[in-house]
């Protein structure tokens, strides 16, 4: 009986995290935040580009890219149900398993 009771113990504290890691966003501050710095680094690279006279075409593109795929990455973080970055059902399916066997004996 008392595996039974851990076992259920460990849904509940399994299912808890998944649904507070879906229900918790980052705040729209954060990602105003997140937007200004990218779009003020690529002013100041664009600035120093034209005072120097000479602009490297390949540097500034990626450049772009990179500030670009970093926010891709924090966003696709910020909505772990949905987007390239998903979590894994494995843990709530293995408790479960472990629960159906522990219940059988």
């Amino acid at each position: 009986m008392s595996l039974l009771v851990v076992a259920l113990d460990q849904v509940i504290s399994v299912h808890t995290i998944r649904v507070a890691s879906i229900n918790d966003k980052l705040p729209v501050l954060v990602i105003l935040m997140l937007l200004f710095v990218a779009a003020a680094s690529l002013s100041v690279a664009g600035f120093n580009a034209g005072i120097s006279g000479r602009l490297n075409r390949w540097r500034m593109i990626t450049f772009a890219l990179v500030l670009t795929g970093v926010m891709l990455v924090i966003h696709d973080f910020d909505h772990p149900v949905d987007g390239f970055i998903r979590v894994s059902h494995d843990s709530i399916i293995s408790v479960i398993n472990e629960m159906e066997a522990d219940f059988a004996q």
